[in-house]
């Protein structure tokens, strides 16, 4: 995904946009890892719970629904697209495109859905519900959201409150039109089976060891991930350490998308790096180039002014994930990666992964966010420097078309 600058606080963006900074990814295949550096470890902190969640997959099927065609979601599932607008019928369709519609008048619409399941998951998800008693009764998602500090700006509040009761009338026609049973049916048999199998094969994974050392936020031992027929192509966070991937991703992909997905919010707004580390990189001429010229579809450039904060944070959640990965010999091949992920968007995360690299924070460890604070200051990722860095990696031309 995809999405820039300014802000001082996610709580301050509307729905799509604090999704999109708060971490939303496109699955994609990467080659071997180039650098390896496995750390042995004597036991395994990290507690795995994996699971489908039918109030999740009603998030995006109403987004498959009600979103247009330029909402990756909805043209990822066109299959799936006329059976459930023929489940809903015109009323339910209507209420979903409604919705739809006031997510994007909240800000951007490029990820509907994933803003949807991040607010939803405020409340219950595991049933239908669950997820209409939230958007029904006062305090279920704001007190929800006030634990985890989402959403937490009077705009956003104003956001939440004029579309709760649009979205509480979409999820009551969803549940109206039977797709409750419709999931049961057609999805939870494969999704069951597909919880098991990936719960045993990621039991052996110490994730959150490796995320202490780069990390000084406080983590939990579990991490849960959800299952979901209907998330793709994202991989995405919602509220704690919980995520959302699709059970057509292969185990190395769930791994990955674990990885990345816990070390976000990088940019914590309660830290003052977090406004250092943005003032000095608002108007870098790079960063400044790809807000403008990537493709919105995937979210980073989506959010206007918040562009270069969202293209910061995703690039060095990217960097610290690969560092991560190779730590677990889940690597791949990031120059190839970065070359195209996202349209080729990503040169910060290539330029901060390098620099990682050369200053031996990789094996010394330590609080990303201070360092990332000491770099900026430094002079060392904006700039000449920036544009440096990132070629290393993905060599000049990748670097320089954004610039012409």
């Amino acid at each position: 995904m995809n999405r820039r600058s300014l802000l001082t606080a996610a709580g301050a963006l509307s729905l799509t946009q604090a999704l999109a900074l708060g971490g939303c990814t496109t699955a994609a295949n990467g080659g071997p890892k180039v650098r390896s550096g496995a750390h042995s470890r004597s036991a395994n902190s990290t507690r795995w719970h994996v699971s489908p969640a039918v109030g999740l997959d009603a998030c995006f099927a109403l987004t498959i629904a009600g979103a247009d065609l330029s909402v990756l979601q909805a043209k990822h599932h066109q299959h799936r697209r006329a059976a459930l607008r023929a489940m809903l019928g015109p009323d339910g369709v209507a209420a979903a495109e409604r919705l739809m519609q006031g997510i994007a008048a909240s800000g951007r619409k490029a990820t509907p859905g994933a803003g949807l399941a991040l607010v939803a998951s405020a409340g219950g998800i595991k049933t239908l519900g669950q997820v209409i008693d939230s958007f029904t009764t006062d305090g279920i998602l704001e007190d929800g959201l006030a634990g985890s500090g989402e959403f937490q700006s009077d705009r956003a509040k104003e956001g939440i409150k004029r579309v709760r009761p649009i979205a509480a009338a979409a999820f009551e026609a969803l549940a109206r039109s039977g797709f409750e049973k419709y999931w049961s049916n057609e999805y939870k048999p494969k999704l069951d089976a597909a919880s098991s199998s990936l719960a045993v094969e990621l039991s052996d994974i110490d994730m959150i060891a490796q995320h202490r050392r780069y990390l000084a936020r406080a983590l939990d031992d579990n991490i849960t991930i959800f299952l979901s027929e209907l998330s793709e192509p994202h991989g995405m966070r919602i509220i704690g350490q919980r995520f959302v991937t699709s059970p057509n991703y292969s185990t190395l992909i769930s791994r990955r998308n674990a990885a990345h997905e816990i070390i976000h919010r990088l940019l914590e707004n309660d830290r003052p790096e977090t406004g250092r580390i943005l003032a000095r990189l608002s108007d870098d001429p790079l960063l400044l180039a790809i807000a403008e010229k990537a493709d919105p579809a995937f979210g980073y450039t989506s959010q206007g002014a918040a562009s270069v904060r969202g293209l910061v944070e995703e690039g060095g959640v990217q960097a610290l994930e690969a560092v991560i990965n190779e730590q677990l010999d889940q690597g791949r091949d990031q120059s190839e990666y970065w070359r195209h992920q996202d349209g080729g968007m990503h040169m910060f995360a290539a330029a901060v992964y390098e620099r990682m690299n050369k200053t031996g924070f990789v094996e010394q460890g330590g609080d990303m966010l201070t360092w990332l604070d000491e770099q900026t200051a430094a002079g060392a990722l904006q700039g000449a420097s920036l544009e440096n860095l990132a070629a290393s990696i993905v060599g000049p031309e990748a670097v320089s078309r954004w610039l012409v």
